[in-house]
């Protein structure tokens, strides 16, 4: 049987290391074999990072890509908020000015029909 470390269990997971566990048939192996076998699931595990990685590398991309585009946005309904917000800002002094000239004409029409009203009198 090959020499093993001996490493408590604890410690490992306190490193945040995998504790791999193998059945007799692995131990029952050649060295050879074990080593074999060890590598295999090495580059496995590898394969496996890689393609996270890859992954993770994509996503971090897009998250990139997406935080631009709500900037943008956000930029956008600013503008439209502001284009909004100025447009009821006039519209509302229009209405005013309008308010004041409807009153302003409807005293100019009370002081004509009184004016015709004496002339007529």
């Amino acid at each position: 049987m090959p020499h093993s470390l001996q490493v408590p269990v604890v410690q490992l997971q306190q490193l945040g290391l995998l504790m791999l566990k193998f059945n007799d048939s692995f131990h029952d192996r050649t060295s050879q074999e074990q080593i074999s076998y060890l590598k295999n699931l090495a580059s496995s595990q590898n394969q496996a990072l890689d393609l996270m990685q890859n992954e993770r590398n994509k996503l971090a991309e897009r998250v990139i890509v997406l935080e631009a585009q709500l900037v943008n946005v956000d930029e956008k309904v600013s503008i439209q908020k502001k284009t909004l917000v100025d447009a009821i800002t006039t519209n509302n002094e229009n209405e005013q000015k309008l308010a004041i000239r409807i009153q302003e004409l409807e005293t100019i029409s009370k002081q004509q029909k009184s004016v015709i009203k004496q002339l007529r009198g």
